[in-house]
């Protein structure tokens, strides 16, 4: 999670530059996990400001913008605080290259950039059957652009809706992101898994809307200061455009939340009762800050840093209880400036870095929130699925979270599906560095686990 989509769910971060004989600006290169090629362009601007742009070659060339970042001695650090992520790497003169670690979702990875040379890269094609599936099948639904207005009737919204054949109107579902600027595919190294969810479904008779974020794709609005409750508001604000379409019966639309979007739907149904069922798919049902501290602790296990995952998790945990305890935000910086110099090992671009990312208006709304809360208010039939091999939101851990926070709820399912990782792809281990090595994008364990429960739940009659 950080829900991650959640990254996490889902999406990447950079940072890069040099400041001594190598000057940052230009063009650099380099492989992330192996496989992901990333490319970092560092410019100046008449202000004499520079502007890092990542683009993730692999992902289609997703833009990202890096909010920060420290040139000092050969050392450089980036950082996107709305993804949790950073960077951070020295310039290796002899290498010619920055020999650098790219940190996100609790885990650590190697990532050096060189010196881009000859034309850019252009993505590779990756081998994803589902998605390729639907792009290459007849259509068997209807399927169409929309736009709504978030709450607030100024923020517009685009999108995607498929509507089953046959006479409606049609029980809906609106699909709820997880972390990240995700736009209406959820598009994480090839895999579009909102794409693959949306077809399944409305196969299966469920109308779906799916849609761009605030501030990605074709969506208006700010994407950088917006928190969770802002997330939330415009799902919400999908729900309510989705329920009064004649082709979709307004008694029967729900929200699907994935990752941080199983945080949001629990938020919208506990306040919005039109709001028909939820689905959380990875969603928490612990304190966030506990969960984060699980996060870091079995990331670095998986990875194979054993030695490093308590250390690494201890610190975490009191970081989340100086932000748990301290509502004054520069009272905070402060007091997380005195407990990161204390340790002795980070310097101070670095301690400036991290301070920066972890008091972002998402992430400081992010790691005070409490699911329990809002999942004891819901009433609504719920179905919850999370992975066995989920490190970012442990299966165990939560699902018990959840079955107590809803236990006055008589209509909650709650199952822990084998093998399955965050991403719901079948996985070996449910580390982060198999995500773009699985062609799956959603295993069709997920997938009929959660259309048989809809389609008895809503009551579809089957053809």
């Amino acid at each position: 999670m950080k829900l991650t989509k959640v990254l996490l769910a889902s999406s990447l971060v950079l940072l890069s530059g040099s400041a001594l004989a190598e000057q940052p600006y230009g063009d650099w290169l380099g492989t992330l996990m192996g496989s992901l090629r990333i490319r970092v362009q560092i410019n100046k601007a008449d202000d004499g400001k520079s502007q890092v742009k990542l683009i993730s070659i692999d992902q289609g060339n997703a833009v990202l913008m890096a909010d920060s970042m420290t040139l000092e001695d050969n050392k450089m650090e980036f950082a996107i605080s709305g993804l949790g992520a950073s960077y951070k790497a020295s310039w290796d003169q002899a290498a010619q290259q920055w020999r650098g670690e790219w940190s996100q979702a609790g885990q650590t990875m190697k990532l050096d950039l060189a010196a881009q040379k000859g034309e850019a890269p252009v993505p590779m094609k990756k081998n994803r059957p589902q998605v390729e599936a639907i792009k290459n099948a007849k259509p068997t639904y209807s399927e169409t652009e929309i736009q709504f207005l978030g709450l607030d009737n100024s923020t517009s919204f685009a999108g995607t809706m498929c509507v089953p054949t046959g006479k409606g109107p049609f029980p809906g579902a609106v699909l709820v992101h997880g972390s990240g600027p995700n736009n209406r595919k959820e598009e994480l190294f090839g895999h579009e898994i909102f794409t693959v969810i949306a077809d399944h479904l409305c196969k299966k008779g469920v109308a779906v809307l799916r849609y761009d974020k605030r501030g990605v794709g074709a969506s208006k609005g700010a994407y950088k200061t917006a928190t969770t409750y802002d997330f939330a508001d415009d799902a919400q604000a999908a729900l309510q455009y989705m329920s009064k379409l004649p082709q979709v019966d307004g008694k029967r639309v729900g929200l699907i939340g994935h990752s941080e979007g199983g945080l949001i739907a629990p938020i919208v149904a506990s306040r919005d009762k039109q709001t028909a069922f939820i689905v959380l798919l990875g969603g928490p049902g612990i304190a966030i800050d506990q969960l984060m501290v699980e996060q870091v602790r079995d990331g670095e296990k998986l990875e194979g840093k054993a030695a490093q995952a308590e250390q690494a998790a201890a610190k975490s945990r009191k970081l989340y209880d100086l932000m748990l305890a301290e509502k004054d935000v520069d009272a905070l910086r402060t007091k997380m400036r005195d407990l990161l110099t204390s340790g002795g090992n980070m310097k101070e671009n670095e301690i400036q870095a991290e301070i920066k990312m972890m008091t972002s208006p998402w992430f400081l709304t992010f790691i005070r929130m409490q699911p329990q809360d809002n999942l004891a208010k819901v009433t609504q039939p719920t179905l919850a699925l999370n992975g066995e091999l989920d490190f970012q939101v442990n299966a165990k851990s939560n699902l018990v979270g959840i079955r107590h926070a809803m236990k006055a709820n008589k209509n909650l399912t709650a199952i822990e599906l084998p093998k399955l990782n965050h991403l719901f792809q079948t996985s070996t281990t449910g580390a982060f560095s198999e995500y773009d090595k699985i062609e799956e994008s959603v295993s069709p364990l997920a997938l009929n686990t959660m259309s048989d429960w809809l389609v008895k739940q809503l009551k579809i009659s089957k053809k």
